[in-house]
């Protein structure tokens, strides 16, 4: 499979879920997008440094879950020393 555009994993049917762990001011959009494409979500800390796009981030995901999907979940991690 090609991705050409960021959107192409949160389309794709196949994908069940996603690891985001690319610069952190587009961690909440994209967790905001997988979550409404139903995927899971595997994510790197910092969500966001705005505090309100985390809760926005995390609200979205934990609301996305229409009856009969599979839902969104979502995990964040950070370095551990």
């Amino acid at each position: 499979m090609t991705i050409k555009t960021i959107a192409d994993p949160f389309m794709n049917e196949e994908i069940e879920a996603v690891i985001i762990c690319s610069s952190t001011n587009t961690h909440a959009q994209f967790i905001i997008e997988a979550a409404k494409a139903g995927k899971h979500i595997f994510c790197e800390k910092p969500i966001d440094y705005d505090l309100a796009r985390v809760h926005e981030a995390i609200s979205t995901a934990k609301l996305i879950t229409p009856e009969g999907s599979r839902g969104a979940e979502m995990y964040s991690i950070m370095f551990d020393r």
